[in-house]
């Protein structure tokens, strides 16, 4: 929905990444560059701890390499977000879980979403399997969005974005961080019920 959403780099994240990948650069560079004298204290290690001394100095390189390689990796993957056009306003990811479904499940539960009724969708059934969706929500404008995606093949095909607004908004707004894989709650689905039903 390229008129609706925008991905936008996120300078917090941008900032951590860099500061993480700079971390572990400089701390690869002054393992390696001190490799020998690392090498020379851990041999003078007694007692307990001498039963690791033949790993500290190649265990240092090693995780300033795997600092500085995750610092990278989150700069390149997680250091971007997903904005409005019309108002720039960011959107929160609520939950993204694989679900234990077919692929042909996927439209289904694209349809649940654009119900916008939770107690059609929840709880979302998570495991391993070939469906996978995420919700999203932009709180200051009052709009929320539903992903579905289906694995096909090696890849995953997105379907058309549910957009969530009015009861369906205040519906996914109730719903606990923790609660997805829960039934929806009264509070969730107070918009849905018919104010004039009588048990």
């Amino acid at each position: 929905m390229p008129e609706e959403l925008r991905r936008v780099r996120s300078q917090a994240k941008t900032i951590a990444s860099t500061l993480l990948l700079a971390a572990g650069a400089v701390g690869l560079v002054l393992a390696i560059v001190n490799y020998d004298w690392l090498l020379a204290d851990a041999a003078s290690w007694e007692g307990r701890r001498s039963a690791g001394r033949g790993l500290v100095a190649p265990g240092a390189v090693l995780f300033c390499a795997f600092v500085a390689f995750y610092g990278g990796y989150l700069l390149v993957t997680s250091s971007h977000s997903w904005e409005r056009v019309a108002t720039g306003t960011r959107l929160r990811k609520l939950t993204a879980q694989q679900l234990r479904l077919a692929p042909h499940d996927a439209t289904v539960v694209l349809e649940r979403f654009r119900s916008g009724d939770p107690r059609l969708y929840l709880p979302l059934p998570v495991g391993k399997g070939s469906v996978a969706c995420g919700l999203w929500i932009a709180k200051a404008d009052g709009v929320a969005y539903g992903t579905v995606s289906a694995r096909v093949g090696k890849d995953w095909q997105p379907l058309p974005i549910a957009v969530l607004r009015e009861n369906a908004f205040v519906a996914l707004r109730e719903v606990p961080l923790d609660g997805f894989k829960n039934p929806a709650t009264p509070a969730a689905v107070k918009g849905f019920l018919d104010p004039f039903l009588r048990d």
